[in-house]
């Protein structure tokens, strides 16, 4: 048989490589990515170098392992993440030093990994799911119900307890979608993944999308 691989894993900075890794020990064929996939994919830094090697747009980024670094280049508004982690964990739009310097100290303390501070996109946000191999299928572009608020974002109790509502397929311009959908499918064959993803879209008031990390492990559900 095959298996067929939902499993996060249970802890580590690279959890959702625990089965694939497994399975690849044992010989067991099983549907979804690599775990060398799911280690570039879940490594937000790694994935916008690779997405900016391969020209695909993403926002203006900087690391930081702790506060008491230079932080005089950021451009703000910023949002500040811990590069490991889903699901929105610790995510925090910043305005200014002091808030940045607080969220990175958070990110650092709190996750025990560097913090990736993003410029922020002031916005809609979408999701393309991916499927397939030869060739690499989409589903409809889908956008997230922010209520026309441009600098709203999910945060990890909307995930969670109260999901936004969807809108699908997406109120854009076919000419936007197209674009939308063959940038997700260039950062899903740059990061080597296989079967099946999904990529997170911000799109800023003049129509310029942005990618911002790709999802590995996109969770199925009925919202």
């Amino acid at each position: 048989g095959m298996v067929f691989n939902m499993a996060y894993g249970i802890q580590g900075e690279s959890r959702y490589t625990h089965i694939p890794s497994m399975l690849e020990m044992l010989g067991i064929p099983y549907v979804g990515s690599s775990p060398s996939g799911h280690a570039l994919a879940l490594d937000k830094v790694i994935t916008k170098i690779i997405m900016q090697k391969n020209n695909i747009p993403t926002p203006d980024f900087w690391v930081f392992s702790s506060s008491g670094k230079d932080i005089s280049g950021v451009k703000f508004p910023a949002i500040v993440k811990p590069k490991m982690e889903s699901v929105s964990f610790g995510l925090k739009v910043v305005n200014d030093e002091e808030s940045l310097r607080e969220a990175i100290d958070f990110v650092v303390n709190e996750f025990n990994q560097q913090a990736l501070v993003e410029q922020f996109v002031r916005g809609r946000e979408f999701a393309v799911g991916l499927i397939g191999n030869s060739p690499v299928e989409t589903f409809p572009v889908l956008e997230i119900d922010l209520g026309k608020d441009p600098d709203a974002i999910q945060s990890v109790d909307d995930k969670k307890f109260q999901p936004r509502e969807k809108i699908c397929p997406a109120q854009i311009s076919p000419q936007l979608a197209e674009e939308m959908k063959r940038q997700s499918i260039a950062a899903f064959k740059a990061l080597q993944l296989r079967d099946f993803a999904r990529v997170d879209i911000r799109l800023d008031e003049e129509d310029n999308i942005y990618l911002l990390e790709v999802n590995s492990m996109a969770s199925l559900g009925d919202s």
